[in-house]
């Protein structure tokens, strides 16, 4: 580059205006060329540069960038000569190995200047002035289209003052021509929020586009731009990659607008795929509907599909798994404006096997109590609904937050805490929340007979004992919940053993309460495993049988002085059939804290 550029003359604001719009005057105005975006069927007008303002054009990601630049450049040759500014000789010579381009410089309708990084951070503090007489000296005139390959270091690290003045100085220029000046912003080489910067100079940029991906899936965002109907803010046109290398991106006919993106349209927006397990001996199925024999045929059958809803049975809990991985295939190769919905059919999802689901990419879940008439209204209702969360691509990297540990019911002391503090700290950051309780023993209650009615039937529920209580941690567990799920983990009624408990459900508090856990038992505590082993909650060896649920319960409540081992083999006393009641009546703030018995005398 001429080192002229690197000193140049400040020309006063007057001086600079008053020769500008002389020139203006002077000269006969020209009939104004739109040129192409280099993307194929977009609706509406919207596919066409500006003239007469500069557009901004941000760039997510190298791939896009040097899939969508050659073709950009080809829409502007079509529509007269290029004059490009490219930030090293390198970024040239990789445009040059496009045989279309090539021969477009060889002819002289593509011209190429280099203007490094270094000099745009200058024309921070000298302005474009300089940068258009150079310009004009090496042959660019108004005839051609302008384009700025890499405009990252021009308005990165400058002031509000400087900012201004280059915005200004930059409309100006681009008014008193007839051809598209287009800016391009290659996000990923910026360290600075260079996509903030360009969106908050509405002065400068009247026109701002984005090329990305979301879920995988490349879009057009337009921030501000002009359609023939007007302006169109925050849009986002769906698009799909051409089958071979080189080939020009296309619009798939989806469009969603708003910050929290709504879908707008998209060509199969009325379509639903479902799973048969979901429309089991219902009636009314609408006929439109495409019904699939299983999860395994899903993915085949949604080929394609951009704004379709897909409705999934989530099935017994052993189908989890293969539910979750479908969930994340599809949220990953379809469209954001997919819907996906999972219906209870078998049984309740657990807390975190609905939040992992949500957090995959399901749309919303339907409950086992909704009926097949709600279900259809809620599929209307979010018929227009695009999935607006980021979605991890490793499919067992974003599992593992949700999923507890594959351990269940009692454990050491020191290994309870252990396992506790690890499943808190893995699912902090998903916002999953757990409860520990530590429920009091009535005096005439020996700990190995209250463990030995206890029945952790779930991943991730634990319990221990200290020396005069059960601590019991329950995994994605909502303090709302706290007591049903206790009555469901022992076989007896709570206040046939225990006189008290102390709960909490924030993680400071848990975080309190095992911390005095751990300090007894570096005192010593006595571990019940090797007396619980025949009859643990894990599963039986296959040569021990389990023992029968009366003489268990029966176990349940001896003399506090009388021993744990063999109990009067006698019937199960009426009172213990009735349904399990609560300690005591639970606080409505959270928090730790202890409630007395509530048995009745």
């Amino acid at each position: 580059m001429p080192d002229s550029l690197a000193v140049v003359s400040k020309p006063s604001v007057v001086g600079f205006l008053s020769s500008w719009w002389r020139g203006g005057r002077a000269r006969p105005a020209r009939p104004a060329l739109s040129a192409g975006l280099g993307i194929d069927g977009l609706p509406e007008g919207v596919g066409h540069v500006p003239v007469g303002t500069p557009a901004a054009l941000l760039v997510q990601d190298e791939a896009h960038y040097g899939a969508w630049l050659p073709h950009l450049l080809a829409d502007l040759l079509a529509a007269g000569p290029v004059f490009v500014l490219a930030p090293q000789p390198q970024a040239l010579d990789r445009l040059l190995r496009v045989p279309a381009l090539k021969q477009a410089h060889e002819a002289r309708r593509l011209r190429a200047w280099v203007l490094p990084p270094a000099a745009q951070r200058q024309l921070q503090q000298d302005g474009l002035g300089g940068l258009m007489r150079e310009l004009a000296q090496v042959g660019c005139t108004d005839r051609d289209s302008l384009c700025l390959l890499d405009a990252n270091a021009l308005l990165a690290g400058a002031t509000i003052a400087q900012l201004e003045r280059l915005g200004g100085q930059l409309r100006r220029w681009s008014a008193a021509r007839p051809r598209p000046f287009a800016l391009l912003f290659p996000t990923y080489l910026c360290q600075e929020d260079i996509t903030g910067t360009v969106r908050s100079l509405g002065h400068t940029f009247s026109h701002v586009a984005q090329l990305g991906t979301a879920s995988g899936q490349p879009g057009l965002t337009l921030y501000r731009w002009d359609a023939d109907h007007g302006a169109v803010f925050n849009a986002r046109y769906g698009l799909q990659a051409g089958g071979a290398p080189g080939e020009r991106l296309r619009y798939d006919g989806s469009l969603t607008q708003g910050a929290v993106p709504e879908m707008v349209d998209a060509p199969d927006q009325f379509a639903v795929f479902a799973t048969q397990a979901c429309v089991a001996r219902q009636r009314g199925i609408p006929s439109a509907w495409t019904i699939v024999e299983s999860l395994e045929a899903m993915a085949a059958a949604t080929h394609g599909a951009v704004g379709a809803t897909v409705l999934l049975d989530a099935g017994a809990p052993g189908q989890f798994e293969a539910l979750a991985s479908l969930v994340h295939q599809l949220r990953l190769t379809r469209p954001r404006t997919l819907k996906i919905v999972v219906r209870e059919t078998e049984g309740k999802l657990r807390t975190h096997s609905e939040q992992a689901l949500l957090r995959l990419g399901v749309s919303a879940v339907a409950y086992r109590e909704l009926g097949f008439s709600r279900l259809l209204r809620l599929l209307e209702d979010i018929r227009h609904q695009a999935y607006a969360h980021p979605v991890a691509q490793d499919y067992e990297q974003a599992l593992a937050h949700f999923m507890p540990d594959p351990v269940r019911g009692y454990q050491p002391p020191a290994r309870f805490v252990e396992l506790a503090q690890a499943m808190l700290e893995r699912t902090q950051a998903v916002g999953l929340t757990h409860c520990l309780a530590r429920l009091q023993l009535l005096p005439r209650v020996a700990h190995l007979d209250a463990l030995r009615v206890c029945q952790a039937a779930r991943d991730g529920d634990l319990i221990t004992a200290d020396q005069d209580g059960l601590y019991v941690f329950l995994f994605a567990c909502r303090e709302p919940d706290l007591e049903l799920a206790l009555n469901h983990l022992f076989r007896l009624p709570l206040s046939q053993l225990f006189s008290s408990q102390t709960s909490d459900g924030t993680a400071d508090g848990i975080a309190v309460m095992l911390d005095r856990l751990r300090g007894a038992a570096r005192q010593g505590l006595p571990d019940y495993l090797p007396l619980l082993a025949p009859q643990g909650p894990r599963t039986m060896p296959p040569h021990t049988p389990p023992a029968p649920p009366a003489d268990t319960t029966q176990a349940a409540l001896p003399d506090a002085a009388s021993a744990p081992a063999a109990p009067p083999a006698t019937p199960r006393a009426p009172s213990l059939r009735l349904s399990a009641r609560p300690i005591g009546r639970r606080a409505p703030q959270a928090g730790t804290r202890t409630t007395p018995s509530g048995v009745d005398a």
